[in-house]
């Protein structure tokens, strides 16, 4: 039987947005945050990984947020290893009110790394019985990938601080889609919501580079909605993460 984490979050201050709603990267951190919890609950979790030489990196995000919970509301969060495929490995993680109702679905896709030699390796079979994964419960969810960038209308640079890196010493996967919403115009940010993001993720940002992300803007045809298209590049040019936004006009009262 697959293994399902559950546990309660408080939503903090430092956590929202100037209106109250939790932002999009506090979610992202709590699954992270969740992820993690499982894993060491499994007896798969950070002192296993890094004593074995082996690393989970995140290489996709399909985030759709239905309904933002607020400061001082107490959210549930739970999570579970949907199936593995070889090298790729599918986690779901959901966000709960206190009477059940779902806020925010959350699809992730992750890779299983041999950090000796920096090479993607098999998911062995210790990770299927630890997560509860078997031929016939696994669930392969196909994540669509961020559209391409076409054309260039916002442009910001960004430095890598320590602050930004994480236990496998590079970039955080959440500061990229924090960089990247930060692109965006100060009229969509006042009044429009993300509603979808969608991550993925090519290379590694390293502590001290030069980080640039470029953004396109587009009207979503029949609709009240923007996309925000964006890609995140160092100081080499080479591509670090390619990222989707859907922005949904607020509803004034």
């Amino acid at each position: 039987m697959k293994v399902v984490t559950e546990r309660p979050y408080r939503i903090h201050y430092y956590e929202v947005d100037y209106q109250g709603k939790i932002l999009p990267t506090a979610l992202m951190n709590y699954f992270q945050d969740i992820a993690w919890v499982q894993s060491e609950q499994v007896g798969v979790g950070n002192d296993y990984l890094q004593t074995n030489k082996y690393a989970w990196l995140i290489y996709q995000w399909d985030i759709d947020i239905k309904e933002y919970p607020c400061f001082g509301q107490t959210v549930n969060v739970a999570t579970k290893a949907c199936g593995f495929n070889k090298f790729n490995a599918y986690r779901l993680f959901q966000v709960k009110d206190q009477d059940e109702n779902i806020l925010v679905n959350a699809y992730s896709r992750w890779v299983y790394m041999d950090t000796e030699n920096m090479k993607i390796t098999i998911i062995p079979p210790l990770m299927y019985q630890a997560y509860g994964i078997t031929s016939s419960n696994s669930e392969i969810k196909r994540l669509s990938k961020p559209r391409k960038i076409e054309k260039v209308d916002c442009v910001r640079k960004f430095l890598v601080r320590y602050s930004d890196i994480d236990t496998n010493r590079h970039v955080n996967n959440v500061k990229y889609v924090e960089w990247s919403l930060e692109t965006m115009p100060d009229d969509i940010i006042k009044n429009y919501i993300v509603k979808n993001i969608k991550t993925l993720y090519k290379e590694q940002g390293k502590y001290g580079s030069s980080i640039q992300v470029e953004t396109e803007l587009k009207n979503i045809e029949g609709t009240n909605s923007v996309l925000g298209l964006h890609k995140v590049i160092n100081n080499n040019k080479r591509i670090l993460c390619l990222l989707e936004s859907i922005w949904e006009q607020k509803i004034s009262h």
